[in-house]
């Protein structure tokens, strides 16, 4: 028997808003940033940003978890 679980839809829901939002938005960004070169890297820093924001995110909430001690 088939059956999506909340995790299972909520990955499919976010899925779609980041692949529509790449599709979306690549000419967009070729055209501003004048060249290929360009667009890549302020592609590559945006994830390397997004990436140091979710690391932010994790620390919270281990700290939250463990109840505001470091170790």
């Amino acid at each position: 028997r088939r059956s999506l679980t909340l995790v299972d839809g909520l990955g499919v829901i976010v899925g779609i808003m980041i692949g529509s939002g790449i599709f979306a938005s690549a000419g967009t960004a070729l055209d501003s940033a004048g060249s290929g070169a360009a667009a890549l890297t302020a592609w590559a820093a945006a994830g390397g940003l997004v990436g140091l924001a979710s690391c932010c995110y994790c620390e919270l909430l281990c700290v939250r978890i463990l109840g505001f001690r470091l170790w």
